[in-house]
């Protein structure tokens, strides 16, 4: 009992001291770093009364203190900060953020006690940096040739500090604090490699340092001056020495290996001890950076004289820093100073004007855009430190630009489509200009005029507004291909710009207001990137990426020459500063300069900087020149641009220049005409304002129109065959129709109900909504001709000139229903214009050469004008009509009434199309049609009023063969039709009352599609791509289309010949000409495998039939012989079923409700039942007809066939090959013909494979039976359902069907991580969790949703699988039959099929079956010995805790706790196994489950034969393609300790922590994998792929260019060579099914471009 009250006691002085911890520290005593914790403890029982200094500390591994001051500080590596707290600690004072930014891997940390100043080491950014205790005036002193610097020990008696360095020269150095380059040297070079921590005796001035070599550790000792050079200590106790410090006579040292503190006796390394760690209080101790907490640990200052820096900061104006003496400089270099003292340094990027004082900013800067960020660097001082700039949002800035006015950086961001300025320490950040931006490239200011040009190559175009982004005007939008670099010349008036077009790459000038266009260069060049101007010298600079190299002219364009053409391997940015032109690289990823002359004095400013794009360097003076512009913005109210001729005033799009011309309004309405190649418009009611609209694309521009509920024009393109709209000022383009005839020749905009009206040359009149959707035919009669279209919206009518040989004007109701003759006695009308306000039809009559009107309601036709010489169409506004004149080149006006007052208002536009009057004045009308579409799904038209002025209802519509439902609102797809295919084009043909048989589907990326089908569940058109080698597939509004099989996978290539979906199981069967085989794949794009063919087969499969019903497959085998044969799905059972064929058939088909089998040989059809019984079916060589039959389809009782010669399809009755008929003529380019039948939800769901009857790969349907089988190489495990390699996998492995790994574990099955080639470990696998309902289209419910009455799923089938009234019953799926709930998983097959004993059912995984509701012995006895297990497992603890404890308190001392066998000293302590999940157990909510791992799956290859892995362990990250350091995933992994380990397990550390930070991670590892120091950033983007860099090291810049998507993210060493690239990631499909995609932590979550060590913003900015 004594020892128990003993006990209790020493707890309760514990506490005491822990609540109540005051200034009585212990001294000496031992500070150091312990991960989450700085710890203080007793030097002489440091087990006893530690201290906790510091709470709340992510990962502390560098620690420093100031005695004098009770102050301590440290490196939190995982924030990357560097935070400092007063003693007793932040328990009564909150720490202090010291520095917050631009730390990427600090690693050592000393305080000069004597002034004050924090130094620190950075091993990623390579630099040693010092600033004040507040973290201001922050300099870098030492930048240059150091690799991985790590610990740092000062001396301040001799103005000294030391310093380790573990890179690849690994070294330790001594310089003078101050940073004075002269006092540096190499303090041991020799008999070195791994050097950790470092401190000084001060007494015996000796150095001392650990060494963590791993064959051979070692504490060693050198004097100051580098004399005597001794080992301390070598092997034995010593296995991975981190820090050390010293006390008196003895060493201390932190060992990485054994988490704890040891010490020695400093002369020979004898009486080693543990002080702490191991059984001496090692419990919770990770140690990392430590030191002796005592005065004598630093010295006062005892030289000659003052204490430096402590009377009024030295005199200095910013940083007093301790200098060395002349025993520590160089001969010579010590003039006037013999003993240590003090110089004055200014921060980074700031210069020293005199001997105290600093300027009071940097005056000479490069401001350089990177990828992810911009920088600057000064070039006032030599170190040319890179300072980035604290901005948001910064994805890919491309150029920038200055203006000296207001001190603001401008640049442009290509992939958030922004131009942003902001000052240039980066504060007030705004966006300027977003809108219609594609991708914004070249930037240049005009600060005279207070003005931004910029170029955009994604629109073409050449753009100005003002510099906070307004008053935005088009300049140039003709002839650019690819606009890049621009550059102004305010003064002068003009403007440069590069241009990268493949065809005729060239450079430009023109004045600022886009006048005045001339090519200066177009020969002898490539790609030209930056441009620059010389404004002393007159001259214009640019580099070339292309040529590699940098070139200089005149203005004028005379005096080319060539400046610099030597090692420029890719340049891009380019600027000038009094003599040198600067330059960046991105293969070199440097800044570099040269004489802007002689191409001499070339130097390297940056190196190792990747994604480097443009640069400005500025001098930050007071800028030069003026213009006209300066003054008011020359009294404009907008826009004032300089010319040669001098400044002029401009309006931004959408407004005109008034008669003043200063001011800018926006106009009521005006005239807008199309001509060939532009749009333009003319002002109404201010003269000289004739402007393009800057719209890109046009090749042929006809008709106009205009929607006056989102002010946008629609004109066709009578070239391109399509319909366009965008917003009056250029933006918003949009292609809304994709015409496939000759070309439209009329259009019209019913503005209220949203809809698009356009007739075409054969007879068509079509509509659409205004978006382009819902397209459909309305008149279809070949008849007629129609042309000019107008509509009268609000009165529900549609007026249509006919052109056919008795032309007439007609009108309809807007649905074409009720057609009538409206106008006779016409010649062929145009311009047909609706004037609501005489309410009068305009047109006019091109062959009477008149304009002619007439009421609204058929009466009171009369003649406007006649006489005219060639009108061609007209435009109606106020009380004036506008024609166009094809004679007189002109447009004119007159009186709409009378024809009076005839006025010339454009004299010179030849061949106007079309005429439109945009106007902004709301029509007063209404239909039902304009609230929300009058509820229909998708066409709405209004009906016209009735005579007393009533409106009946109006009529909804649907796309062309869609069909309205019963509600008489929403549309229902077509059942049952024809498809087939030209070149580029996919038709739909069906015979339907008051619908067009032929339509065109408006699917793109066709290239000479060879085969079709269609899948009825989804409804998915499927095509193989002759020309592109592909299989894709998108519905028929061409929404959602994916490529489902590319022309190459795994170094294999394909060649698809023909398709086939079988709609039950969900499966794509596919021959393959190049492999000679026939695949199958999953409708999701997954590979099953190959069923007939293969290397090793003399089989060559080309066309295929299905009879899924019956499970069968017809295919021609083109041998030799050449044959048709007949298998099963799988290619099982294979027969000849026509055999010995003359030549190969050229079309082949199968008609599974007759069993029948249809080929063609050219000019005949055969047909053959299912025993080989062949005959004659049509004999076309008879009919003597030239063409060939190259496809065939049976629908219905008919029999089609394609004969491309022909340019026709025609049919027959397919049983007795008569009653011959053209079904499709005059279509040229047939390449494809497939029949879809009708084929209902029904049948589908019935079918005995739907769902691919739980069959791992392929489901066969057998006399009404679901049979699953395997693709060639693979066999049936022993569920009969899952297919696996032969010989299977172990009991406990998942066998993967194909590719590498071969066998994965059980466990990995179904957990949302793919590791199987392919994935196929993650297939048929429920997505839905206990609570839920798995529909069998993969769709998840609430699980009291199913089986209710109402469908929830989609596919319906939480309505089908129940088993009516009848409580507690399970219902089989396949077997179709229902089960009582006690008798599932009982290990008895109660359903037919044994759907009650799969293991995806018992683990509660499928549809409709709880785990919990599990009846009879496998739900209750699981659930009974769980509870039981849970309970005897905390008495068992209880038990134990309350027996340990009486033990201890009767022993009266606590054991120690051996570490679990095979975890290793960087082991977490054990936890809970994981429980591997059978196959198919359900996954929560569908995401990936964390897990944790086994110890002896992480331990090294030694482990225990105990291990619970005794055998070989997997490699996960080699099954993934991941590195083998890398760390997992779950929340205590660690990763093996590496061969190799590095000297600092803080650098390893950080490198984990700054990966996950820099990935937005909100959690970093405790510890992290070592990152091998060679490897550095990503490298730098590429320009497009025609340029060289495409073969280098390079990245994707614009990629959407080179119509590829190369990987950015390898890494490559120092020199710029490319290390080998990372494994390749899974497949889309398999990555696309977790965050991150690949098991193994991504290239890309590494650190990026390492950020530099700032100076004080209030200095350097």
């Amino acid at each position: 009992m004594a020892h128990c009250l003993h006990l209790l006691l020493v707890l309760t002085n514990f506490v005491v001291n822990l609540l109540h911890f005051n200034d009585a520290i212990p001294d000496p005593a031992l500070l150091f770093a312990n991960r989450q914790e700085v710890r203080l403890v007793d030097i002489d029982r440091p087990w006893v009364n530690g201290t906790s200094l510091t709470k709340n500390i992510h990962d502390a591994a560098a620690v420093d203190f100031n005695f004098a001051r009770r102050e301590v500080c440290w490196i939190d590596i995982f924030l990357g900060e560097i935070k400092c707290s007063n003693l007793p600690g932040p328990s009564r004072v909150r720490p202090r953020r010291v520095i917050t930014e631009w730390l990427i891997n600090p690693d050592g940390l000393a305080i000069d006690w004597i002034t004050g100043k924090l130094y620190w080491t950075d091993s990623d950014t390579k630099r040693i940096e010092v600033a004040n205790r507040t973290g201001g005036n922050r300099r870098v002193l030492f930048y240059d040739r150091l690799d991985r610097p790590r610990a740092i020990a000062l001396l301040p008696s001799e103005g000294l500090l030391f310093w380790t360095d573990w890179g690849e020269i690994p070294k330790i150095e001594r310089a003078g604090m101050d940073g004075d380059l002269s006092t540096r040297s190499v303090f041991v070079r020799d008999d070195i490699h791994w050097p950790n921590g470092i401190t000084i005796d001060y007494e015996t001035k000796m150095v001392y340092w650990t060494e963590a070599k791993k064959e051979r550790p070692q504490i060693s000792a050198q004097r100051y001056d580098g004399t005597g050079r001794r080992v301390v200590m070598e092997g034995g106790e010593l296995k991975h020495p981190f820090s050390v410090t010293l006390f008196r006579d003895r060493l201390y040292w932190t060992d990485w290996h054994t988490r704890s503190i040891h010490s020695c006796k400093k002369r020979n390394g004898g009486d080693v001890r543990t002080v702490l760690g191991g059984e001496r209080g090692g419990r919770g101790v990770q140690p990392l950076d430590v030191h002796v907490f005592t005065a004598s640990r630093q010295p006062a200052w005892h030289g000659p004289g003052p204490v430096p820096c402590a009377e009024h900061n030295g005199g200095c104006s910013h940083l007093c820093l301790l200098s060395p003496g002349a025993a520590f400089r160089p001969t010579g270099a010590a003039a006037g100073r013999a003993l240590p003292g003090h110089s004055c340094s200014c921060p980074t990027g700031v210069r020293l004007i005199n001997e105290t004082h600093c300027a009071d900013r940097p005056e000479r800067l490069i401001i350089l855009a990177r990828r992810t960020d911009l920088r600057l660097i000064s070039l006032d001082t030599p170190d040319h430190t890179d300072i980035m700039l604290p901005l948001k949002g910064v994805k890919q800035a491309v150029a920038v630009d200055y203006d000296p006015i207001e001190d603001q950086l401008y640049w442009t961001d290509e992939e958030t489509q922004r131009i942003q300025r902001s000052r240039l320490d980066g504060t007030d950040q705004e966006t300027v200009v977003v809108s219609e931006l594609h991708n914004p490239d070249g930037v240049a200011v005009d600060w005279i005029a207070r003005n931004i040009h910029w170029t955009d190559t994604g629109s073409n175009r050449i753009e100005v507004s003002r510099l906070d982004g307004t008053a935005r005007k088009v300049l140039i939008s003709e002839d650019l291909d690819e606009p890049r670099a621009i550059a102004v010349d305010p003064v002068a008036g003009y403007m440069y710009w590069s241009d990268w077009s493949d065809v005729r790459p060239k450079i430009e000038r023109s004045a600022l207001d886009g006048s005045r266009r001339h090519i200066l260069f177009d020969t002898d060049l490539k790609w030209p990137n930056g441009i620059a101007l010389d404004f002393r010298l007159r001259t214009l600079y640019w580099c070339d990426a292309g040529k590699d190299r940098i070139e200089t002219a005149n203005m004028d364009g005379s005096g080319r020459r060539v400046v610099l053409n030597n090692k420029l391997p890719h340049l891009f940015g380019i600027s000038l500063l009094d003599n040198f032109v600067y330059w960046t690289d991105w293969t070199s990823r440097t800044i570099e300069r040269a004489h802007k002359m002689t191409g001499d004095e070339r130097e390297v400013i940056v190196e190792h900087l990747p994604d480097l794009m443009g640069l400005k360097v500025v001098s930050r003076t007071a800028p030069t020149g003026t213009n006209g512009c300066w003054q008011h913005n020359g009294n404009c109210s907008h826009l004032c641009l300089n010319t040669p001729d001098g400044p002029s005033c401009y309006c931004p799009i959408g407004h005109e220049l008034t008669s003043d011309l200063k001011t800018c309004i926006v106009p009521e309405a005006f005239l807008l005409y199309s001509q060939s190649k532009s749009i333009r418009r003319i002002s109404l009611e201010t003269p000289q304002n004739d402007v393009i609209i800057p719209l890109s694309g046009i090749s042929d521009a006809g008709f106009l129109d205009f929607n006056m509920r989102d002010e946008r024009i629609y004109w066709t393109d009578m070239k391109n065959k399509s319909i366009s709209r965008a917003f009056t000022n250029g933006s918003g383009l949009q292609k809304i129709i994709q015409l496939d005839t000759e070309f439209p020749e009329g259009m019209a905009v019913d503005w209220l109900a949203g809809n698009i009206y356009w007739s075409e040359a054969l007879g068509r009149i079509e509509v659409a909504r205004v978006d382009g959707s819902s397209r459909r035919v309305l008149l279809w009669d070949n008849s007629r001709s129609p042309r000019s279209i107008a509509v009268d919206a609000s009165a529900g009518y549609l007026f249509w000139a006919d052109w056919s040989a008795v032309s007439s004007l007609y009108r309809s109701r807007l649905d074409c229903t009720a057609t009538e003759q409206f106008v006779t006695a016409v010649n062929r009308c145009d311009g047909l214009t609706v004037d609501h306000d005489s309410g009068r039809l305009f047109w006019v009559d091109i062959d009477s050469r008149r304009i002619e009107s007439v009421q609204l309601t058929g009466d009171g036709r009369r003649v406007v004008l006649a006489g005219l010489k060639q009108p061609y169409t007209l435009a109606v506004y106020g009380k004036h009509v506008y024609w166009s004149d094809w004679t007189d080149d002109r447009i004119e006006r007159a009186d709409k009434m009378t024809g009076d007052n005839r006025t010339v208002v454009r004299d010179g536009v030849k061949y106007v199309v079309s005429l439109l009057v945009f106007h902004r004045s709301q029509l007063a009308a209404w239909t039902p049609c304009v609230e929300h579409n009058g509820g229909c799904q998708s066409l709405c038209f209004a009906s016209p009023l009735t005579a007393d002025g009533q409106r009946p209802p109006h009529r909804c519509g649907c796309r062309s063969h869609y069909q309205l439902a019963a509600d008489g609102r929403r549309c229902l797809p077509p059942a049952e039709f024809l498809l087939f295919a030209q070149r580029s084009r996919v038709h739909r043909y069906m015979t339907l009352p008051g619908e067009a048989p032929d339509i065109t589907l408006p699917i793109t990326h066709l290239r000479n599609p060879r085969a079709l089908s269609f899948d009825p569940r989804n409804q998915h058109l499927y095509w193989a791509d002759a020309k592109t080698e592909t299989i894709r597939r998108a519905r028929d509004d061409n929404t959602a289309q994916v490529i489902l099989v590319h022309s190459s996978s795994n170094a294999v290539r394909h060649r698809p010949f023909d398709i086939q979906v079988e709609p039950y199981s969900g499966v794509l069967f596919w021959s393959c000409a190049e492999q000679n085989t026939i695949n199958v794949t999953r409708l999701n794009g997954s590979q099953v495998g190959v069923v007939v063919g293969g290397p090793d087969s003399a089989d060559r499969p080309r066309h295929l039939a299905l009879m899924a019903e019956h499970g069968l497959m017809v295919w021609a085998n083109q041998g030799p012989p050449a044959r048709i044969e007949l298998c099963r799905l799988d290619g099982s059972q294979r027969r000849p079923l026509v055999a010995d064929l003359e030549r190969p058939p050229s079309a082949l088909t199968a008609d599974p409700d007759t069993q029948l089998v249809y080929w063609a040989d050219l000019q005949k059809v055969w047909v053959t039942d299912l025993n080989g019984s062949a005959r004659v079916l049509v004999d076309r060589s008879q009919q003597k007809v030239e063409g060939a039959v190259r496809g065939l389809a049976v629908l219905g009782p008919h029999l089609y066939w394609v004969d491309p010669k022909q340019q026709l399809i025609e049919r027959v009755d397919k049983h007795t090959g008569e009653q011959l008929s053209t079904v499709v003529s005059r279509t040229e380019g047939l390449t494809a013909i497939a029949a879809v039948a009708n084929r209902t939800r029904q049948m589908i769901v019935s079918h005995p494979c739907y769902g691919n009857g739980l069959c791992s790969h392929l489901c066969v349907a057998v006399s009404g039976r679901p049979l699953c089988s395997c693709p060639l190489g693979l066999e049936l495990g022993r569920d009969n359902r899952t297919c696996q390699r032969p010989p299977s996998c172990a009991h406990h492995e998942f066998a993967c069907p194909y590719g590498e790994p071969h066998c994965v574990p059980l466990r990995w099955r179904c957990d949302g991580k793919p590791e199987c080639e392919g994935g196929a470990d993650e297939h048929n696998c429920s997505a839905c969790t206990g609570a839920q309902f798995a529909c069998n289209n993969g769709q998840c419910i609430e699980r009291g949703l199913a089986c209710d009455g109402v469908p929830q799923c989609d596919d319906r089938s939480d309505e089908t699988a129940c088993c009516g009234a009848e409580p507690n019953q399970f219902f089989c799926h396949r077997s179709q039959q229902c089960v009582p709930l006690r008798q599932l998983c009982d290990g008895v097959h109660h359903c037919q099929l044994g759907e009650d004993e799969l293991t995806a059912v018992c683990a509660g995984g499928v549809s409709g079956v709880p785990a919990d509701s599990l009846g009879g012995r496998a739900g209750r006895s699981q659930h009974s010995l769980l509870v039981i297990l849970a309970v005897f497992a905390v008495t068992a603890l209880a038990v134990s805790a309350f027996v340990l404890w009486w033990c201890r308190c009767r022993s009266g001392k606590a054991e120690p706790i051996e570490a679990a066998a095979g975890g290793g000293p960087m082991a977490p302590a054990a936890g809970p196994s994981v429980r591997p999940r059978p196959a198919g157990a359900s996954r929560r909510s569908g995401r990936p489950r964390r897990e944790s791992v086994q110890l002896s799956v992480l331990s090294r290859p030694g482990a225990p034969a105990s291990s619970p892995v005794s055998s070989a362990p997997y490699d996960r990250a080699h099954v993934t393609g991941a590195s083998s350091s890398s760390s997992g995933s779950a929340g205590t992994r660690y990763p093996l300790e590496p061969l190799n380990p590095p000297p600092s397990p803080a650098t390893g550390l950080h490198s984990a922590a700054a990966s996950t930070a820099a990935a937005g991670s909100s959690h970093a590892p405790t510890l992290g994998s070592y990152r091998y120091y060679k490897l550095r950033n990503r490298p730098p983007p590429p320009t497009p792929c025609s340029t060289d860099v495409c073969d280098s090291d390079s990245a994707t810049y614009y990629a959407y260019r080179c119509g590829s998507a190369l990987d950015s993210d390898y890494e490559s060493d120092t020199y710029g060579v490319a290390l080998p690239p990372p494994p390749p990631p899974p497949p889309p499909s398999v990555a696309a099914k977790r965050p991150g995609g690949s098991r193994h932590r991504d290239h890309r979550d590494r650190p990026g471009p390492p950020p530099p060590s700032p100076a004080a913003e209030r200095y350097m900015l």
